[in-house]
């Protein structure tokens, strides 16, 4: 036995494929333009770097984290210079000294009202395919 389209289970068929198919989205031609960037959360404004001024350094550097601890920031500016970079937050603040051979990076603070003064010191190579040198090396080459 044949089914005609004209009858009622062939026409209902016929309707539905008929409105399935105009349902379907065309697919979207790709735009040649370069995606727009997308908006990111408001990041809070970054102070620009300092420039090193071209001081020269004293003569007699410390060379270990504890001759710069508990000291004041002037200390680590006289052995380096002006920090390149300096975030302050809250009552503290990071500072960022570039040097040729390294990076110095100190957290300074203050406790209860007092001056500000260095409370953590780490240094980094200048570079990642470099290896970190100590604070003795990298003052020596600043």
């Amino acid at each position: 036995m044949t089914r005609s389209l004209l009858s009622p289970a062939g026409l209902t068929a016929a309707i539905s494929l008929a409105a399935l198919s105009a349902c379907q989205t065309p697919p979207v031609p790709e735009d040649p333009r370069p995606a727009a960037p997308t908006p990111q959360a408001e990041a809070p404004a970054t102070p620009e770097p300092r420039a090193k001024p071209a001081n020269s350094r004293p003569a007699a550097v410390p060379a270990r984290d504890s001759d710069f601890l508990g000291k004041p920031p002037s200390a680590l500016d006289a052995a380096l210079g002006e920090p390149a970079f300096v975030r302050r937050e809250g009552q503290g603040e990071f500072r960022r000294y570039d040097t040729p051979r390294c990076r110095v990076y100190a957290v300074i603070t203050t406790e209860n009202g007092s001056r500000p003064l260095i409370r953590t010191l780490s240094v980094g190579s200048a570079s990642a395919a470099q290896a970190a040198p100590s604070l003795s090396d990298c003052l020596s080459g600043a």
